[in-house]
């Protein structure tokens, strides 16, 4: 695993600087807790930042679970024990026979929402002959991951099947999934997902994700509806170190 090292929190406007794999990282401070919809268009209007996405979210986590300024711990007893940590990704559970060229296929797909349209764009259905399958069996496209009900698994994991699970990936990165089981891991919590059975439903079903500290269990939690204003979307800063 790469060294992370969180940096002194920067005062004024605040943000909190991480060091990771010869990058810095710099997460604005507050985050916004709002709808899914109204937290990143917020987050959009601002210049300075951008939605905190993938990676970015599992240094948040790290962060939160092992920084010693109080503003970490003020993250993590808000933004992931009491409420959560959103997403800038929806999700559209699809079952089997909906997909064109392979009914029995089924499956999520993770799309980007940097904007935060959440449920309030229709419901999309992959055409799957525009996307490319990588070597780990998931199909991308420049803003969306369709994940294979085989490729993913929803439940409890240990850090290593939670690192290599295709819903994690899509919405975390693969260095994301492994940072953020670790951090579950080191803490004594148990990774887990959780989303949409897509054998109990006739029809596809959108929901945004959060990740959410459950006592026990530190995961993301795919089968949210957007409009709590409980929880919280992060920004990052919008140039790059």
């Amino acid at each position: 695993m790469k060294e992370i090292e969180l940096l002194p929190v920067e005062r004024g406007r605040t943000w909190l600087p991480i060091s990771y794999n010869g990058s810095t990282t710099r997460i604005f401070f507050p985050p916004v807790q709002e709808t899914h919809q109204e937290a990143f268009a917020a987050i959009g209007d601002d210049k300075e930042l951008t939605p905190a996405q993938g990676l970015d979210l599992a240094l948040i986590a790290h962060g939160a679970y092992n920084g010693k300024d109080s503003i970490w711990e003020y993250i993590k007893q808000n933004a992931f024990f009491n409420h959560n940590t959103r997403s800038p990704t929806v999700n559209t559970w699809i079952p089997k026979g909906k997909i064109e060229g392979d009914d029995s296929l089924s499956g999520v797909l993770v799309q980007k929402d940097l904007n935060g349209k959440g449920l309030t764009s229709k419901v999309n259905i992959p055409d799957l002959a525009k996307f490319k399958q990588n070597a780990s069996g998931l199909y991308v496209s420049q803003d969306s991951i369709f994940v294979p009900s085989y490729k993913y698994k929803l439940g409890e994991h240990t850090a290593e099947s939670f690192s290599k699970d295709g819903f994690t990936i899509a919405t975390l990165t693969p260095e994301g999934a492994e940072l953020f089981a670790k951090t579950a891991v080191d803490t004594g919590k148990t990774p887990h997902t959780l989303g949409i059975d897509i054998n109990t439903i006739a029809n596809p079903e959108k929901r945004v994700s959060v990740f959410k500290d459950s006592t026990w269990s530190l995961g993301l939690v795919g089968y949210y509806y957007d409009n709590s204003r409980f929880d919280f979307a992060f920004a990052v800063s919008a140039s790059k170190n």
